[in-house]
């Protein structure tokens, strides 16, 4: 894998968000905005990746940065409103 790859580093967090594992998921998508800030697909990714690894209070910023990427989107609006639904609720 090309570490200076951001969408090497996309691809591995959705193989790993698709085996089930969404806290090593996190890590690939981070690699990725790391690379690429800008890089709306990461972001997207790495809020629902956060929320599957139940911390929905960091999906939050995550999600909002994925909504000024990409205002349009209706996904990262609806997983914006369950994140922060789901960082309110009583644990």
């Amino acid at each position: 894998m090309d570490p200076g790859s951001r969408s090497a580093h996309f691809f591995l967090g959705q193989a790993r968000e698709a085996l089930g594992r969404p806290a090593e998921a996190v890590s690939a998508y981070r690699a990725a905005l790391a690379i690429s800030p800008a890089f709306f697909p990461a972001r997207f990714h790495l809020g629902r990746a956060l929320i599957l690894a139940g911390d929905p209070a960091a999906a939050v910023p995550e999600l909002e940065k994925a909504v000024a990427l990409a205002p349009g989107e209706r996904p990262p609006r609806e997983l914006l409103a369950r994140a922060r639904e789901l960082s309110s609720a009583p644990r």
